[in-house]
């Protein structure tokens, strides 16, 4: 094999030219215009504007960069006068910087303090993207999910967790796979603390965008009644909470029904308990309570209850099965997924910033970048085959991204020369 180097600095060939379709579909759907109406858009005079930062930080992703500072290695291929603008790593962290609202100090048990960082202006823009680009969500009903998750990091400021390991453990409701609110909170603030608050914050912004909400499923965090009593004020919102540990539950009630849900065999109880306490926020609900056998063990437990795994699912949900609910339930399961999909196609797992305030911008910008991508999503699978809703950026870079493209200087204009057989022309011309 005998291998000719070309080096032409002028008229570099880019392997990434899909990356061109992405700024030109943006562009077309007026997404960068939307970005720079936000209320606490730059100065005219500024060299990049907000929707060159916010949207840089999605190509950094979209080609597969890693860690803010690969933005300084991608913007060498791409950047070209008067058709491409991309911010260096210091651009994006000055501008970072000027966004961050204080962090907000609140006491807990056993003297523990609670570090928040709210960002009420920068969530407004998420949820105003979100709406933007998902006009159905205003027609038909939509199902929330909320949810924690530990970003493991030895940043200057992050605590300890209840996992023994040191980071961030931001909240995030979800409408399908979109971020629609990012809430920063220190390693050790548990997910149950003041979730109340959290929930009424972030369903505040979306009704007031007037998003029909049907439905809300919440982990064992939300299991106390003064979560009950913050959702009960939404009068249209069926909430649906699961604890585990249910055995007592089971103990109290005695008619129990079989049944198989996805080839695993359950047998539930459908009760109405008043819940025991001392806080008078608790309310009477309905309460699905169900059990499964563990997968069976080397060794046998003492007592058969030991042999099965309980859950509780509390709901206001009075006229769905107890399978209905079960199965509703189960489907947060794509929660997870989506913390998969920030940590690792859009960079949560690699916070670049030594305080909470600056990461929960940078989470909040990111999360503005998996927004765009999935609305992507919905016009390159009508095109290209192999990619759908589900594709994760690995592949939408191989099957998308990755196309060999070249710029030449004809006619008193910069012309993009693209070297492929696929259907990117129809991105363009049926837009």
């Amino acid at each position: 094999m005998q291998i000719h180097w070309i080096k032409n600095t002028k008229n570099k060939v880019i392997s990434q030219g899909g990356i061109y379709f992405i700024k030109m579909l943006f562009e077309q759907h007026g997404i960068d215009s939307f970005i720079n109406r936000w209320q606490e858009q730059r100065p005219v005079q500024s060299r990049y504007r907000d929707s060159d930062i916010l949207l840089s930080l999605g190509y950094c992703s979209y080609t597969g960069g890693d860690y803010l500072e690969d933005i300084n290695r991608i913007r060498q291929d791409f950047n070209k006068k008067d058709e491409f603008k991309m911010p260096s790593s210091d651009t994006i962290t000055y501008r970072i910087n000027q966004l961050i609202d204080k962090d907000i100090y609140l006491a807990g048990k056993k003297n523990v303090t609670h570090q928040f960082n709210y960002q009420p202006s920068l969530n407004q823009l998420l949820v105003n993207l979100s709406v933007h680009l998902n006009p159905q969500w205003k027609k038909t009903g939509q199902v929330l999910d909320y949810d924690n998750t530990i970003i493991e990091t030895t940043k200057g400021d992050c605590k300890k967790t209840y996992k023994g390991n040191t980071g961030y453990q931001p909240g995030v409701m979800f409408i399908n796979r979109c971020p629609v609110y990012v809430e920063g909170r220190n390693g050790n603030s548990n997910s149950i603390f003041d979730i109340e608050n959290t929930l009424k914050r972030s369903l505040d912004m979306l009704t007031a965008r007037k998003v029909r909400l049907s439905s809300i499923r919440i982990d064992g965090a939300g299991f106390k009644g003064e979560t009950m009593s913050v959702l009960e004020n939404y009068p249209d919102l069926l909430y649906y909470i699961r604890g585990r540990n249910a055995h007592r539950w089971w103990s109290n009630y005695n008619k129990t029904f079989k049944a198989t849900l996805n080839e695993l065999d359950l047998e539930y109880q459908d009760t109405e308990p008043f819940i025991p306490g001392k806080n008078p926020d608790e309310k009477v609900t309905r309460a699905i309570v169900y059990r499964y056998k563990k997968e069976e063990a080397s060794q046998k437990k003492l007592f058969e209850d030991h042999n099965y795994i309980y859950y509780i699912i509390y709901t206001n949900d009075y006229k769905s099965t107890p399978l209905e609910i079960i199965t509703h339930y189960n489907n947060r399961g794509t929660a997870e997924q989506n913390y998969d999909r920030l940590k690792n196609d859009f960079n949560w797992k690699h916070p670049p910033y030594p305080t909470l305030a600056q990461n929960t911008v940078y989470f909040i910008f990111m999360a503005i970048a998996n927004i765009l991508y999935q609305w992507l999503l919905t016009l390159v699978s009508q095109y290209f085959k192999g990619i759908d809703l589900q594709t994760r950026m690995k592949r939408f870079i191989f099957l998308f991204v990755n196309v060999p493209c070249k710029w030449t200087y004809r006619g008193r204009r910069n012309i993009l020369n693209v070297y492929a057989n696929q259907a990117y022309y129809k991105l363009i011309t049926d837009t």
